[in-house]
Formats: structure tokens, sequence, C-alpha cells
């Protein structure tokens, strides 16, 4: 099996049982097990006769021990069951431009140990994407790493929600500056979720080429690979590699150009200044065309 590459792998932590999602029928399953069991003792300890005083506490125990058991069905019910909705608004904001009020969001995730362990590594990869749109490539790597190491990437009912991360790692290591690495984990990391992965290594491979030097092969990729990208890439992913189409055009004011542009402009102002971080050249061009900080 394909895995990240060794360097974020190097402290792997192996997990425990509890920390795999199991189908939904199996956790249903015992969850009304449990449940039966709960409103047997409720029942037990409630309408059946008191014949001596010896059976008073004992009724008052089997229906606090009910009490508990639902209380504890509750808590699994929250840890296993649905997607928790902190993540949906966590990315809604970030779509936004609220990076912030995102970060919090998904925070509140990350501190609650009743959440399964998987789902709060789907949070900190989005978290890991915010650390990137803040200009903190290297923050982005550790988290992403971090998500790597959790192994939860492998499950096979959450592969779309990590799908992007492979060519996200890739994009930050470029953004960084270090261009062998970033190349390194496009060809080492795994392909996760197929299709729905390509959309963020084609953005991670078109960075890495214009800034290589080779702006026309960041052309015929964005261009031979566009449906791909519209069809698996979030909108502001999408923006970004309109702009390194754009900027990777031999005339910036040819026809072409201003197309890839057109539908680029930054959802919110600086929505683009993370890809420029290191790279001088590209920060001219958003600023010269409007879609650096500040600019409407």
């Amino acid at each position: 099996m394909s895995a990240f590459p060794h360097e974020l792998l190097a402290r792997a932590r192996p997990r425990d049982a509890s920390e795999q999602v199991r189908p939904r029928w199996q956790e249903n399953a015992r969850s009304l097990g449990a449940l039966g069991g709960a409103v047997g003792l409720a029942l037990l300890a409630g309408f059946a006769p008191i014949h001596s005083a010896f059976e008073l506490p004992v009724r008052l125990g089997l229906g606090g021990m009910a009490v508990v058991l639902l209380q504890v069905i509750a808590r699994q019910a929250r840890r296993v069951g649905t997607w928790p909705p902190e993540i949906e608004e966590g990315i809604g904001l970030l779509r936004a431009g609220d990076l912030g009020a995102a970060n919090a969001r998904l925070e509140v995730v990350l501190a609650d140990a009743r959440i399964h362990p998987a789902f709060r590594a789907v949070a900190l990869a989005w978290r890991a994407l915010i650390a990137l749109r803040h200009g903190d490539p290297a923050r982005a790597q550790d988290l992403w790493a971090e998500v790597a190491r959790s192994g939860h990437w492998r499950e096979s009912g959450l592969r779309f929600a990590f799908c992007g991360v492979p060519g996200l790692l890739a994009l930050a290591a470029a953004v960084e500056g270090d261009l062998p690495r970033a190349q390194r984990f496009l060809e080492s990391s795994p392909r996760i979720g197929g299709e729905l992965g390509l959309g963020s290594r084609l953005l991670a491979s078109t960075y890495l080429a214009a800034r290589s030097g080779d702006p026309q092969a960041a052309r015929e990729m964005a261009r031979e690979h566009w449906a791909s990208a519209e069809a698996t890439l979030a909108p502001g992913e999408l923006r970004a590699l309109r702009v390194l189409a754009a900027f990777a055009q031999t005339d910036v004011q040819s026809a072409v150009a201003r197309s890839w542009r057109e539908g680029a402009r930054p959802g919110w102002p600086g929505e683009l200044d993370y890809l420029a971080r290191t790279w001088p050249e590209l920060g001219g061009y958003l600023a010269q065309h409007g879609f650096g900080s500040g600019d409407g």
C-alpha cells in the first residue's frame, strides 16, 4: 500500500480498536441492545411490587444504573454517530473568508473528547488548510503530517474528506519555497479518493511547474485537466488555479490570460496572497491585476 512520505510517518501512532469507524449497523445493534437493557432495568425498578424493605434500595440502584446506561448510550452515539455540524460551519466560514471564526469552530471539534477521533482528524485537515491560507505553510504541513500519522485517511467511508490532503501538502511545501520537497510529496503521497484527489494534485503541479520556470507545462496542465479541476476543487482552490494559469501565459494581456483572470477574482481581499508568500514575481502579478490584499 502506498503511504505518505516517510518523513511524515516517522512517529506513526498505532490506533486503538476504539478509534476505528465501524459500520453504522454495528453501532445501531450495540446501541439498541444497551437501550433494551436500560429500559428493562427501569421497568424492573419502577413497576414490580415491593415485598420487603430491602427491595427499595435495590430498585433505586437499578434505576440509577439504567440512567447511567442511557447516558453512556447517548455519549457513544455522539462519539461515533453523525458528522459534527461544527465542521460544516467551519468550512462555510472559511469559504466566506472569516478564517479566525472558522478556526474557532473547528477547535470545538478537536476539544470534544466525545467526538470520534476520525472526525477530529478531518477537522485537523481543515485547520491545516486555514494555516496555509493564513500564510503559514510550515504549520499547515505539520498539521497534515499529524493527520497522516493518525491513519484515519485510510477509513473507506472518510476518504472523500481527506482526498485533497496529498496535493495540498505538496502545495504547502511549494508555497514555502521547498520545491524538491513538494515534488517528493507529489510522487510519494497516496492517491486518496481516486478521481476526487486529482484537483488538488493539479493545483500543486501547476504551481510547481510555473514556479520552477516551466510556464508551458503549467499552461498545458491547467488547460488539459480543467474539467477534473472544476469537478473536484473547492471555489477557493479553483480561483488559485485560474490565477496560476493566467500568470503562466506568455502574454499576460492576451485574451486567454484575461479569460483565466475573469474567474479568479478573490472571494475576499487577500484570499490569494498565500500563493505569493515566498514568490515575489507572483506577488507583483497579483498586485498589478488587483488581486492582492486590499484590492477589489
